[in-house]
């Protein structure tokens, strides 16, 4: 298992943005995810965070921190304060994503395609469990 960065991005109106994974990709095609990656040899999960997230939507992180482990190698951030709008055009990995959506936390648990990794992120924000294994 490669270590990753996964990020929850949450906008003023408590939204979570998704992104629909494209077809051909390894992990969850065509499935909702969160943005994230894996971390560079060398690289802080934080700093991977940051990168993966400019990376696949064109977003600056502005905000950021860390909130618990999906497992030893993975791990969630949330961010609550960026800049920009989200452009699967202009992101240079934007190719990886068909699209992109704010849901409310209602909608995401309602989602049938979303990743599981989505709904276990989510709830480590809104019932606050900080290291799960």
């Amino acid at each position: 298992m490669k270590k990753s960065s996964i990020l929850i991005v949450r906008n003023k109106k408590n939204e979570i943005l998704l992104l629909k994974r494209g077809s051909q990709t390894d992990w969850r095609p065509n499935c909702f995810a969160y943005p994230g990656g894996k971390v560079d040899q060398g690289e802080a999960y934080e700093r991977a965070a940051v990168r993966e997230l400019m990376e696949e939507t064109n977003l600056v992180v502005k905000k950021m921190r860390f909130i618990g482990l999906l497992n030893v190698k993975q791990r969630f951030f949330l961010v609550t304060e960026y800049e920009g709008v989200v452009d699967l055009e202009k992101a240079s990995h934007g190719f990886e994503h068909t699209e992109h959506k704010w849901v409310s936390p209602e909608e995401l648990h309602a989602m049938e395609n979303v990743a599981p990794e989505a709904i276990y992120g989510y709830n480590l924000i809104n019932r606050g469990y900080a290291f799960v294994f």
